[in-house]
């Protein structure tokens, strides 16, 4: 199949978003399919992959303007280049404009829109509260007018069909993946010496940006209870930065006196993800905020794939961790309960060995990219069947 992969997300920014964008397009290649990426910022990345074609769309840099004219920027590019090469199917990674949806509508080819979260709630958790009529209204538009959605978590399908009324035939349930290949079980020492981290201490990691739903705050906060009968615990948090939010993180760790304990690293390459992960002893996957709709985080299966025991959250997407005896899940705003689990986790290495070889085995049976991407590559195909049909 020739491929229009659309997204509105920036690949120069190492991410969870880029890591999802490029490993689908590559393993939709590796299935033998003519894979054209649309993003911004294509030429600035390390992401060139060998038979993947990307298409660079910019925008104006006016605060206000600039969604609108990176999705203006990226119709059009759409269909200039399918002048000379029209795509069978468009895949899009939903965003608050979706310029795949007019596209597809002018060639008269089938869309399939992924869905990872839903903006109204997202920007709800961010603290953005404006405009939420208009923008409830640009995702029915956008639900409603695609042939197919891909959602990562069968809580986010649930409430298309509540909240937006989408056919629930039309929603197909396809979670995250992980390179299997880059995220294996490591020497734990031996990751450690290479990161000039401490070779002994018990150690605790994060891995991604530091938003506010990430409970970071309330992980910090258990630290003390941790540190009692830990005393060399350390705490690593593995990710981007946006400067409000360290300044605020790095002035309760001040308060708390754990400033010896806590260790931020700067914005790390994807490539040494791994090795942060396999140094540690147990990974965090915690979310504040009750998204309703659960979540399907990369960084979650990152972990797996190391085969680390994780500390979740109690919620949809997360808590089967539970029923496979691969981490626990925890309510985050319950700083006693969390702290014990941490505890409870460093005191027994053994529960920990069991729980990692349960996540790799879990995630290696299906989890890897290439295998979302052939579920994914399925449903374009029956998608296309179905839209020729019908006409």
């Amino acid at each position: 199949m020739k491929i229009f992969f659309s997204s509105l997300e920036d690949l120069s920014i190492m991410s969870a978003q880029r890591t999802h964008i490029l490993e689908l397009a590559r393993n939709f290649q590796k299935l033998r399919n003519d894979v054209h990426v649309f993003a911004r910022n294509v030429g600035s990345t390390n992401c060139q992959v060998k038979g993947l074609v990307f298409h660079n769309v910019s925008g104006l840099n006016v605060k206000k303007l600039c969604q609108v004219s990176y999705t203006l920027i990226s119709i059009a590019k759409m269909l200039m280049f399918s002048l000379t090469s029209k795509p069978q199917v468009i895949y899009e990674r939903h965003c608050l404009f979706d310029p795949g949806i007019f596209v597809a509508k002018l060639l008269r080819v089938p869309i399939i829109l992924e869905v990872n979260g839903l903006m109204v709630d997202e920007e709800r958790m961010a603290g953005i509260s404006s405009h939420f009529k208009l923008k409830f209204a640009f995702e029915k538009f956008a639900f409603r007018n695609v042939n197919s959605i891909v959602s990562v978590t069968s809580g986010i399908a649930n409430e298309l069909v509540k909240r937006y009324s989408v056919l629930r035939n039309k929603i197909f349930v396809v979670p995250c993946g992980v390179n299997l290949d880059a995220f294996e079980p490591l020497n734990k020492k031996e990751c450690r010496r290479k990161l000039g981290l401490p070779l002994e201490n018990p150690l605790l990691c994060f891995v991604g940006s530091l938003s506010p739903w990430s409970c970071l705050n309330n992980i910090i906060e258990a630290l003390p209870y941790v540190i009692k009968e830990n005393p060399e615990a350390n705490f690593l948090l593995v990710g981007g930065y946006p400067p409000h939010l360290l300044k605020e993180y790095k002035e309760i760790v001040r308060k708390l006196g754990l400033e010896k304990s806590v260790i931020f690293t700067e914005m790390v390459d994807h490539d040494l993800i791994p090795l942060y992960i396999n140094a540690s002893d147990v990974c965090f996957c915690l979310r504040c905020g009750g998204m309703v709709e659960g979540f399907s985080p990369i960084k979650l299966y990152e972990y797996m794939a190391c085969g680390k025991a994780v500390i979740a959250s109690d919620e949809p997407g997360l808590n089967f961790l539970k029923k496979i005896n691969a981490g626990v899940v925890v309510d985050p705003s319950n700083i006693e309960e969390m702290s014990s689990e941490i505890n409870r986790l460093l005191s027994d290495p053994e529960m920990r060995k069991e729980m990692g070889n349960n996540s790799r085995r879990y995630v290696t049976e299906r989890h890897s990219w290439e295998n979302i991407a052939r579920r994914i590559a399925q449903i374009m195909r029956d998608t296309l069947r179905r839209a020729k049909y019908s006409r």
